[in-house]
Order: C-alpha cells, then sequence, then structure tokens
C-alpha cells in the first residue's frame, strides 16, 4: 500500500463506500451474494491500476487493514 498516491487511495475508499452491500449490515443488499459479487468485481478492477495480479483476497484484506488503522 505504500505505493498508492494519496488520489488513488481516496478514490478507492470512496469506490468501497459506494458499494454499502460490502459493509452496511443493515443494507437490503448485504446478504445479496451476486450483488457482493459485483461489488467486489468494481474494487477489483480498481485496485488493479495499481496492482495488476489483485484479486478478491487482496481487495479484503486492503480492506481489513483500513479498518484496523481507524
Amino acid at each position: 500500500m505504500a505505493t498508492w498516491s494519496k488520489d488513488f487511495l481516496l478514490d478507492f475508499i470512496e469506490l468501497f463506500r459506494q458499494e454499502e452491500c460490502l459493509w452496511r449490515v443493515k443494507s437490503k443488499d448485504y446478504f445479496n451474494r451476486s450483488k457482493k459479487d459485483s461489488s467486489y468485481q468494481i474494487l477489483i478492477g480498481k485496485l488493479q491500476e495499481v496492482e495488476p495480479d489483485a484479486t478478491r483476497d487482496t481487495v479484503v484484506k486492503k480492506n481489513q487493514q483500513f479498518v484496523q488503522r481507524v
């Protein structure tokens, strides 16, 4: 994550915030697996701009790192 620019990091966080089905437990889509898969694909696409071999696991780990820092 040290190689991420500030702008990229802010874009990634904003994109994650827009995908409420991944983090808002009270969202109607929180338990919708296909919606979550679609949201993860969006985040994977963004992350692949700086880490071409990024996967869903990479996105999950990055998000966990953000949460631990807050």
